[in-house]
């Protein structure tokens, strides 16, 4: 925006220094040519009254010696014509009416006739229209006086003078007038910087205030009261949107609060209950009731996870130290009895020295709910494999596996999308699972958005699902 506010400004600044500057010049040109004809006009009226007396009498010497002075002094040529245009008198022995045209660039079409500007004179008429003298030019400027005796033109006289010295005065003032326009750009320029920053400062602002809230500041504002009236109605809505956002935001993460709140209280009651039934049971039902117990404690440790999720928005949640090997091994016997009545495997890889930075529970959830896709869509006989590895940049990768079906390449970014469900790999595993709401990837997706981690899904070859979670790595190191 600034680049083309700056562009706009730059070429209406252009295109007004020369509206102004071509005007000028071209008056410095009228200007300049309108006082050197006046001037030369001035001085063949003085001729013509000189030369009235020489025509009717004859006697043209004290005439020749006053125009041969003349073009020794200044340079400028000159002839006097009678009525028929001939020669009367000359500044000099080898200048005649034609020689004058030719230096003025309008030698007649027939050698020795007069041109339009002598035959005007001869008429008692004077040139109307001044030619511009431009700085390119190199013609002579030609000048034609009528002599008049009475009501009768007698002759003429006709001056070529140099315009040399004209149009260097017209170069060297045009060249001030670019020097002015250089450094008008010049200063555009230096300015134009400033002042599209002064122009765009409210919509700066705007900007801002929706970086602001796009990093968790939902009572970011803008001012409504500077700017344009534009600007000013496009801060008020801006306003009401962040303020009906964060309303709404509020809403959900409230019944969040209160859902898992609410849910968490049975939970420990069930617990205890099925605790209790422990002792009542026979060795043989002992695993069972371990696997109830531990996927009772799964459920609430979601419940806390959704806690997290409604508190992130207004704390910074408390991150805990997270052995990457033990809690493999922990979510591997956890799944154990769910992978053994599908004849699957989970299988684990992870090196005993990897720890990342968490909040508490964070790691468990997303690995739950990735072993448990994998053996739901897997089919029976599926093989989940949990790797993990320590890259360049200070980053763990976590990566699931597992060798079902999969999912198509082009519906891999869907699959982290809320209530999102692969109707094609349920049907490929044969399983019945209608029951799933499609929320568990981007549940987990939200959560390692809290701890700067990310997670992606590709495909694996021959067959399967790859899902690779990136997290940063722990810069102690742990205690064996």
């Amino acid at each position: 925006m600034h680049r083309r506010l700056t562009a706009i400004y730059f070429t209406l600044l252009v295109v007004a220094t020369l509206g102004l500057a071509v005007p000028l010049s071209v008056a410095v040109v009228d200007r300049a040519t309108h006082t050197l004809v006046m001037d030369r006009t001035a001085d063949a009226a003085r001729f013509a009254s000189l030369s009235e007396n020489a025509i009717l009498t004859g006697r043209v010497e004290s005439t020749e010696a006053e125009l041969s002075i003349y073009e020794q002094l200044y340079g400028i040529r000159a002839v006097v014509l009678d009525a028929d245009a001939r020669l009367v008198a000359a500044s000099s022995p080898d200048v005649r009416l034609q020689t004058l045209q030719e230096a003025a660039g309008i030698a007649p079409e027939t050698a020795g006739l007069p041109g339009e500007i002598v035959m005007t004179a001869l008429a008692g008429l004077r040139q109307e229209s001044e030619p511009r003298i431009w700085p390119w030019s190199v013609r002579q400027l030609l000048i034609a006086e009528p002599i008049n005796t009475g009501d009768e033109t007698v002759g003429v006289v006709v001056t070529a003078s140099p315009t040399g010295d004209l149009r260097r005065s017209i170069l060297l003032q045009w060249l001030m007038i670019a020097t002015g326009v250089a450094l008008a750009l010049v200063l555009g320029v230096w300015a134009a910087r400033p002042l599209s920053q002064w122009v765009m400062r409210p919509v700066a602002r705007l900007a801002d205030a929706a970086q602001d809230i796009s990093r968790g500041r939902l009572d970011a504002r803008v001012s409504e009261l500077d700017g344009p009236g534009e600007l000013k109605h496009l801060a008020h809505a801006f306003n009401q949107m962040s303020a009906t956002i964060t309303e709404i935001l509020d809403r959900q993460r409230h019944f969040v609060a209160y859902a898992s709140h609410q849910i968490r209280n049975p939970l420990a009651g069930v617990r205890l209950r099925v605790e209790a039934l422990g002792a009542a049971l026979p060795p043989e039902r002992l695993p069972a009731h371990r696997a109830a117990l531990e996927e009772l404690d799964r459920l609430t440790r979601t419940c806390e996870g959704l806690l997290n999720l409604a508190r992130a928005a207004d704390v910074d949640p408390e991150k805990v130290l997270v052995p990457l090997h033990a809690v493999a091994l922990q979510r591997q016997r956890a799944w154990e009895p769910v992978a053994a009545r599908r004849e699957a495997r989970v299988e684990v890889e992870v090196p005993e020295d990897l720890a990342v930075h968490l909040v508490e529970h964070t790691l468990d959830q997303t690995l739950d709910v990735l072993i448990d896709n994998a053996l739901k869509f897997g089919g029976d006989g599926v093989t989940v494999t949990l790797q993990a590895r320590r890259l360049a940049e200070g980053t763990v990768e976590l990566i699931v596996d597992d060798d079902g079906p999969g999912i198509p390449t082009e519906l891999l970014e869907q699959a982290l999308v809320p209530f999102w469900r692969n109707g094609t790999a349920r049907n490929a595993a044969g399983l019945d699972v209608a029951g799933g709401a499609g929320l568990g990837l981007s549940i987990v997706v939200t959560l390692l958005e809290l701890d700067e981690g990310t997670l992606t899904l590709e495909t694996r070859s021959p067959h399967g699902l790859r899902a690779v979670v990136r997290l940063p790595a722990a810069t102690a190191a742990l205690d064996h």
